[in-house]
């Protein structure tokens, strides 16, 4: 979530260019993806998958300003959305052994992917499931060791 920003006024939409140029030099930073935004509830969903299979996932909640990532400020809740077969399919997509992937429902439901992170924390989603995350992880990267 760090350097996450919504552009959306339409002077900065105009001037894209410059608005990543200024930011290169102000935080030293050569890369940018832009995408489209996605309008939805105030939520979005991090799904870890460890190995082709779901561990766990949860809603990451807005709280305040965009975004939602939890060190950003995100609230997490449970997630009643079942999102394993996408999220799984996103970490096989790029050869992901252990993937924190990030989802976004639209306004109609649909689900969005948005990234696929190959070093993702844990300790909110850890605070609203049940599973013993580092106990699945552990076991999954072992029984990797075994094949």
């Amino acid at each position: 979530g760090i350097g996450v920003r919504l552009v959306s006024e339409p002077a900065d939409i105009e001037h894209i260019y410059d608005l990543l140029k200024f930011h290169l030099r102000a935080n030293q930073q050569g890369a940018f993806m832009l995408q489209e935004y996605v309008h939805n509830s105030g939520f979005d969903i991090r799904a870890l998958v460890v190995c082709d299979r779901l561990v766990a996932s949860m809603q990451r909640v807005r709280h305040g300003a965009f975004p939602t990532n939890i060190h950003q400020g995100g609230v997490p809740r449970p997630n009643d959305r079942d999102v394993s077969e996408l999220a799984v399919a996103a970490s096989r997509a790029v050869g992901a052994v252990i993937a924190g992937v990030d989802l976004i429902p639209d306004a109609d439901g649909r689900l969005w992917l948005l990234e696929v992170n190959g070093t993702p924390a844990w300790e909110g989603l850890q605070s609203v499931t049940t599973t013993d995350i580092t106990h699945r992880i552990v076991d999954s990267l072992v029984g990797l060791l075994d094949r």
